[in-house]
């Protein structure tokens, strides 16, 4: 009955706040574009062995260190993320999100005082066409994620340019718990209670897949699109109310009608994809997605980063270069509107002066 499963549901809730009051069941990533004045995605800073990533520059130079912790690298120079706590009311989730878009504010102001201009921050696609590949990623990233930053780029090329909301939902941990032990003999088998979390999360995200085009639309909701019309740049007002969520990179080949369909599908599909090399981490790049506790994707990455850091900084391998792999220097910190990239001048300020 409804107001069953909400007397048990309240219960959990109160439970989990009296164990995990660090934890919670909602929580938000915003993505933004960064922009210069003219709207033109920010590439690079610097010239030469002092040129970095502009997102780079910006969290370390413009961003306060105690907020710094709640931003971090997204997939391109012109891109951050910020994430907030996970709270159990969403209300807390949505406050913390304004704040840090204020923060985002605060820091390009600052970035903009240095460089005498006024800088901006998109959400959606970007608004000219932009030269994207290898180059244009950040070269904060440890090793193992860059390498695979830069696969996705080569499977998904600039699809993947596009920012927007991440709404992260859960339920409370003793209302699981609660269910798995009441489950007869029979119905739990030989079933691990973080299985039968992850079935619940599959089976709620193959019922939201039907809203999906609606939550990435909304987040997103941008209805202009850069082209290029008489060998001119243009921003061109299109019909639909989100370029977004047709430009959102959801191929057949991996966003897979079964993908969702039960928990024993999920990890079938999704492992012969990683195996055959057409995804990489844990269903990426689609609109709706739940988090398997069979596959800690980031923090294999992120280990194994650290790994081959140590290794090379050791000499016992070669990485193939003098350098780890942190960018070839080839951006610049604008593209021009045709994507070609504009060779630096040095009449720009230095963030540093």
């Amino acid at each position: 009955m409804p107001q069953q499963f909400a007397d048990k549901y309240l219960l959990a809730l109160e439970q989990a706040t009296k164990e995990k009051p660090a934890s919670g069941l909602n929580g938000f990533e915003q993505e933004w574009n960064l922009l210069d004045e003219d709207l033109r995605p920010l590439l690079t800073v610097g010239a030469g062995p002092s040129q970095h990533s502009f997102v780079d520059y910006l969290r370390a130079e413009c961003i306060p260190p105690w907020q710094k912790q709640f931003s971090q690298l997204e997939v391109f120079h012109w891109m951050i993320e910020w994430a907030t706590r996970p709270y159990y009311s969403p209300r807390g989730a949505i406050y913390e999100a304004r704040l840090q878009e204020a923060s985002l504010i605060n820091a390009l102001h600052r970035a903009g005082i240095n460089f005498g201009e006024r800088l901006h921050y998109w959400h959606g696609n970007l608004l000219f066409l932009t030269d994207i590949g290898h180059h244009s990623i950040p070269g904060e990233w440890g090793i193992a994620k860059r390498r695979y930053l830069e696969k996705c780029v080569d499977l998904y090329g600039d699809t993947l340019a596009t920012t927007g909301i991440h709404t992260n939902m859960s339920l409370p941990d003793p209302l699981f718990a609660w269910d798995f032990m009441h489950l007869t003999p029979t119905e739990r088998g030989d079933q691990h209670l973080d299985e039968f979390k992850s079935e619940f999360y599959i089976t709620a995200a193959r019922l939201l897949r039907a809203f999906a085009s609606l939550f990435v639309a909304t987040t997103a909701s941008t209805p202009m699109q850069a082209e290029v019309r008489g060998g001119r740049a243009v921003v061109a007002l299109t019909e639909f109310d989100s370029i977004r969520n047709l430009t959102f990179p959801n191929p057949p080949a991996i966003d897979l009608p079964d993908l969702y369909r039960s928990y024993s599908d999920y990890l079938q599909i999704s492992y012969d994809l990683v195996r055959r090399g057409v995804r990489f981490g844990n269903n990426n790049w689609t609109p709706v997605r739940a988090r398997s506790f069979a596959e800690p994707v980031e923090r294999i990455i992120s280990t194994t980063s650290d790994q081959l850091a140590s290794l090379y900084a050791r000499g016992l391998f070669a990485a193939g270069q003098p350098t780890p792999p942190r960018g070839d220097g080839s951006a610049n910190r604008k593209a021009k509107p045709d994507g070609a990239h504009q060779p630096a001048d040095g009449t720009r300020r230095s963030p540093h002066r």
